[in-house]
């Protein structure tokens, strides 16, 4: 299957999933008993907002889905930040960009922070054509095809979402300040039933976590994250070879990828499997 053309609707359609991803996330953690974060989530057209509380400002603080210039629904969004005492990050693909929109996120004193790569491919323009090194095993496969010795890619279960946590934060190496907090927000993504969840062992012990979220006929490889001890291993190459034969599989007629920033090892990385560049995604936030 060709690499479709990139037209605006089909970068809505790729930006639709990651905005419903991190809205889903968010939406576990508000149920929480209490709501301890103080997460806040309310809908403004097409939009959603949602907002931690407890956290201050950050990304956390996020506006998807933003279709519009229109100065009262802005007035609206920005409000509901300010009236808890954070400011947002409104995330645009650039077919919804406009000068009108732009001078408005200005006027209330919102400029361009940085933007992030959104990559997009197929599952068969993804498939690798150099054979995964012998000593790797992914399960399911047949006897000689897949991975290395005494490595074995499993998909595993929502009973397994704290190992994959865990795992995450670890392979991550998130502060021990912020762990916490960020394994509760990163959990929440992990328990929507949209994402397959996979860890990878190394002679029986825990070394690397995954993910793949289908949604919409799209394959979104949404993270992965392997132990320092067993990096360079092929354990990531082999994940993302497990994740593109089960997005095919499942039906999926897209692969999407995200990087923070642009040109990053996991971009390349990307490139290297068949995915090309679909857009950079621009985030307005206040500065200081």
């Amino acid at each position: 299957m060709p690499l479709p053309v990139l037209t605006p609707a089909l970068a809505r359609r790729i930006d639709g999933v990651i905005v419903a991803q991190g809205v889903d996330q968010m939406r576990w953690v508000q149920a929480l008993p209490g709501n301890p974060l103080g997460v806040q989530i309310q809908s403004f057209g097409p939009a959603t907002a949602y907002l931690v509380q407890s956290a201050g400002n950050g990304w956390w603080n996020r506006v998807g889905g933003l279709d519009t210039d229109d100065e009262a629904t802005l007035d609206a969004i920005i409000a509901f930040y300010r009236d808890h005492g954070v400011e947002p990050n409104i995330d645009l693909d650039p077919s919804r960009f406009t000068a009108a929109l732009n001078r408005r996120l200005a006027a209330h004193g919102l400029t361009l922070d940085h933007m992030d790569t959104v990559l997009y491919g197929t599952p068969e323009l993804a498939t690798s054509p150099h054979p995964t090194p012998p000593a790797l095993r992914m399960e399911g496969l047949p006897e000689g095809e897949g991975t290395t010795p005494g490595f074995v890619i499993h998909e595993v279960g929502k009973d397994q979402v704290d190992l994959v946590t865990r795992l995450w934060a670890d392979g991550f190496q998130v502060p021990a300040a912020s762990r916490e907090f960020m394994m509760t927000i990163r959990r929440g993504s992990f328990e929507s039933l949209a994402n397959h969840l996979y860890v990878a062992t190394v002679d029986g012990q825990p070394a690397a976590m995954s993910a793949l979220l289908v949604q919409d006929g799209i394959g979104y490889l949404n993270v992965g994250a392997t132990l320092p001890p067993y990096r360079r291993l092929g354990i990531h190459r082999a994940m993302s070879e497990r994740r593109v034969q089960d997005a095919r599989d499942w039906g999926c007629e897209l692969l999407i990828g995200f990087v923070a920033g642009f040109g990053k090892t996991s971009q390349n990385n990307m490139e290297r499997r068949g995915l090309r560049v679909a857009y950079n995604r621009l985030t307005w936030t206040a500065q200081g």
